[in-house]
């Protein structure tokens, strides 16, 4: 194999001053949560604009930046309680592990070194990402594994340089490697025929077609190079904030499966509601249980729509991105979206 550019050896590991991995890294975020009367996200803008951006009167926008307002309105039943951080990837376990951030929704993977060794607790997917490639439609290519000795452009992170190697290397092809710091030169790179595909997650490529001349002149290929799920994280050893989190997200979830649009909830929010997937009975144990006020689920939803509503919103095929449900779509739909039981 080929390679042209420069190679990075080794791979970055956050570490968490003062925790070992597996130790509890914080406690009491509810109540820290509660009594400071705002929810502290961290977010990253620089990845895809869809996911969090600020528009052009300088507010937070983005599939990513609802999750925390969803957050909010259910914990302090206020989705505007939110102060927005920005926070990489990277960067992640440190702005947890030193209180700066109370939650991430800023595109962490959820892997199994991050789950063990970087304190940090996945309470759920909010979306199903994988490393693909993007090709010229003019190249004539409808499959990864036509790419036998072609030219990649790929970001200068090891994660993604390893997974594209193994790709090639498991399917017996050769290819050369052009590396780059940043989305931006990398699309540069490929839009300017320096390579022959560019690779990096699906939600990355499909913006960048949207923000070319032609867009159609482009492919994303079906193949995956590897998974990608995009999860909230939290501090690790604080199991009661990470099921509030979880919650939610399952509350936006059953909310599209049992079809109560943001319109509807809004009509029954301050009525003292149990959560919609409760037909019957008195009160909401689960909000007891939770430590949140009742109607927790409504408030959710009234503030940011089901989840089908925010990806229509921000992702979907009416949006500048353009995505298909795909494996974001509910169980029933043929997606890996399985709400739990809310009772």
């Amino acid at each position: 194999m080929r390679r042209i550019g420069r190679l990075v050896a080794g791979v970055a590991v956050a570490v968490v001053a003062g925790a070992a991995p597996g130790e509890a890294a914080a406690a009491g975020t509810l109540e820290a949560v509660r009594e400071r009367g705002l929810l502290r996200c961290g977010v990253d803008a620089a990845v895809v604009p869809a996911f969090a951006a600020r528009d052009a009167s300088g507010a937070w926008t983005g599939f990513d930046v609802d999750y925390c307002r969803a957050i909010a309105a259910a914990v302090l039943e206020d989705a505007t309680a939110v102060r927005f951080v920005g926070v990489d990837t990277e960067a992640g376990p440190a702005a947890l592990a030193e209180r700066r951030v109370d939650v991430l929704a800023n595109g962490t993977t959820w892997t199994a070194g991050r789950d063990a060794a970087a304190g940090l607790d996945f309470p759920a997917v909010t979306f199903f990402d994988g490393q693909a490639f993007l090709v010229p439609r003019a190249l004539g290519v409808r499959s990864a594994l036509e790419l036998d000795g072609a030219r990649v452009c790929v970001l200068d992170e090891p994660n993604a340089l390893s997974r594209l190697d193994a790709f090639f290397t498991t399917h017996l092809m050769e290819h050369a490697v052009l590396l780059f710091r940043g989305g931006g030169e990398l699309f540069a790179a490929y839009a300017a025929g320096l390579c022959d595909a560019a690779t990096a997650e699906r939600s990355r490529l499909a913006a960048a077609v949207a923000s070319v001349d032609a867009p159609r002149a482009h492919v994303i290929l079906p193949e995956l190079v590897a998974k990608s799920p995009r999860a909230l994280a939290v501090a690790a050893g604080d199991p009661a904030w990470a099921d509030v989190v979880r919650w939610v997200h399952m509350a936006l979830l059953a909310a599209e499966e049992h079809g109560l649009h943001q319109s509807r909830a809004r009509g029954v929010v301050g009525a003292g509601a149990p959560p919609y997937a409760r037909r019957a009975g008195k009160g909401d144990e689960v909000a007891a249980a939770l430590g949140i006020a009742p109607g927790w689920a409504y408030r959710a939803v009234a503030a940011v729509g089901h989840y089908g509503e925010l990806f229509e919103r921000h992702l979907g095929p009416a949006t500048a991105v353009g995505l298909e449900r795909g494996p974001n779509a509910l169980w029933r739909d043929g997606g890996l979206h399985y709400p739990l039981p809310l009772r």
